[in-house]
């Protein structure tokens, strides 16, 4: 019964790991999308502001 316990718990703390490890790469993919479209968003702010500029 002890060895199903500690089995289970080495398979816990390692899925713990991975889901760790899984959740900073998906924050860091997330994190990079997010920079692309601000920086995305602001460009075609720009462009439209400068095109607004320029049609006045």
């Amino acid at each position: 019964m002890s060895v199903n316990v500690k089995i289970m718990e080495c398979v816990i703390l390692t899925m713990e790991l991975v889901f760790v490890k899984l959740g900073i790469m998906v924050n860091v993919v997330n994190s990079i999308v997010l920079l692309v479209f601000m920086v995305y968003s602001v460009n075609k702010n720009v462009d439209v502001f400068m095109v607004k500029h320029v049609m006045k």
